[in-house]
């Protein structure tokens, strides 16, 4: 990775250290404005794409290696450069990977996948605790083990799978839930618009949110595409569903977002989009005719 471009990794040791960046650090936390969405512990995810730049966190990735407790340990992986790059390329490869992990997602410990394997295999336990060893040992956050952490970062996105299972997205602001394949997909393929070709947007992977929440997290930016990630409940297995924003917000488009054609979608367990539209037309209509005076017809 370039000058322009930066990678960060954060993990913990066999000591059972507090979780640190081996190395340098971001120089923000830009993803905590979310902590009351998500568990960062958990499998998280916060993307910005503004200005032709991105920065992207991605937290919950679990490790084959365990602390002296035998304690699972994890990865945090932090990425910040230019769209429409190698970088962002790199990007988007890595969090394809993590989004096709969620469907293994289950409740207590998590368990490898194939992002966590690709890193434990190029920051394997004698790295990590060199690294960590020089970290306290030295103020220096580029020389000696350091000094190889962005190389290695590169190298296990390299390893990756090249084919992210992408699917058109042509929506501004959409939701789904993590064991839906076309939600994954949509979500992947909402990204590649920010990050190859350089849109606007936020992605926001969250474990403790719902839809409504979707206002606060995402109705200020100029698109933005959630994935709900928790073990259980409705939302973690919805399939993608547009959610406008509501109109006055800034960001917010001017008009209605482009239609979001999707097969068998269900807004509600067990109630299909034209059914439950009918369902609510008839209410409106009852609505109407109370204030008007009329009699229900008989039907």
């Amino acid at each position: 990775m370039g000058s322009d471009h930066t990678a960060y990794l954060m993990t913990a040791g066999l000591s059972s250290d507090d979780y640190r960046f081996l190395g340098r650090a971001p120089k923000e936390a830009f993803w905590r404005r979310y902590a009351d969405y998500t568990s960062f512990e958990r499998p998280s995810a916060v993307v910005f794409c503004k200005d032709g730049a991105f920065r992207a966190y991605l937290s919950g990735i679990a490790s084959a290696r365990k602390d002296r407790t035998k304690t699972p340990l994890r990865y945090t992986l932090v990425m910040e450069g230019q769209a429409r790059t190698p970088a962002a390329e790199s990007l988007l490869f890595a969090l394809a990977a993590f989004v096709g992990d969620l469907v293994h997602v289950k409740p207590g410990p998590l368990s490898p996948a194939s992002l966590g394997e690709a890193l434990d295999k190029t920051f394997p336990e004698e790295f990590v605790e060199a690294a960590l060893s020089h970290l306290r040992d030295t103020d220096s956050k580029d020389t000696g083990p350091l000094a190889e952490v962005e190389s290695r970062i590169e190298k296990a996105i390299a390893a990756l799978p090249r084919d992210t299972h992408a699917a058109d997205c042509h929506v501004r602001f959409f939701c789904g839930g993590r064991a839906s394949e076309s939600a994954r997909a949509t979500l992947v393929g909402y990204a590649e618009r920010l990050l190859i070709d350089g849109e606007a947007g936020t992605i926001l992977i969250v474990n403790l949110a719902s839809r409504e929440h979707l206002e606060l997290m995402g109705g200020t930016e100029p698109s933005c595409g959630v994935l709900f990630a928790g073990e259980s409940g409705e939302e973690a297995h919805s399939d993608p569903l547009e959610w406008p924003p509501k109109k006055g917000f800034p960001g917010s488009p001017k008009g209605l977002p482009r239609a979001f054609a999707l097969r068998e979608v269900q807004a509600e367990p067990g109630l299909s989009i034209p059914h439950l539209g009918r369902i609510i037309l008839r209410a409106l209509r009852s609505v109407r005719d109370f204030f008007l005076g009329r009699r229900p017809a008989n039907s």
